[in-house]
């Protein structure tokens, strides 16, 4: 019943709180896309967290571990970036900047080579 409170509450927060935080920017269509990027940060975090937690199994949680960090950069990046602020693109940068579009795509290819490693060896 928690669980199910919490996940409705994230619902809500992700999906229906972002024109109301974005209506006091001059240019509120910008802020409210930011903020709903950035509310969809959160929400994947906070479900990549609770399918962890869940999960009981070592592999699952080390993926969805790398869930929460790749998801919470989306939050924390939009954050720093600023609401107002409208984002450039730059093909294989992402919005943290090269150095953390690197370092995730080396734990991706991490995680992708040691989960082929065990499909591999279950018989």
């Amino acid at each position: 019943m928690r669980l199910a409170a919490i996940l409705l509450a994230l619902i809500a927060l992700v999906h229906y709180s972002y024109d109301i935080l974005a209506s006091g920017y001059a240019d509120q269509a910008q802020a409210a896309r930011n903020i709903f990027y950035i509310l969809r940060g959160v929400g994947g975090a906070v479900l990549f967290g609770i399918v962890g937690i869940l999960s009981r199994r070592t592999l699952v949680l080390a993926v969805c571990l790398f869930g929460v960090f790749e998801e919470s950069q989306t939050a924390v990046c939009g954050l720093a970036r600023g609401v107002d602020d409208v984002p450039g693109y730059s093909a294989f940068v992402g919005l943290c900047g090269e150095p953390m579009y690197a370092v995730g795509l080396v734990i991706a290819i991490g995680l992708a080579a040691h989960l082929l490693d065990k499909i591999r060896k279950t018989p």
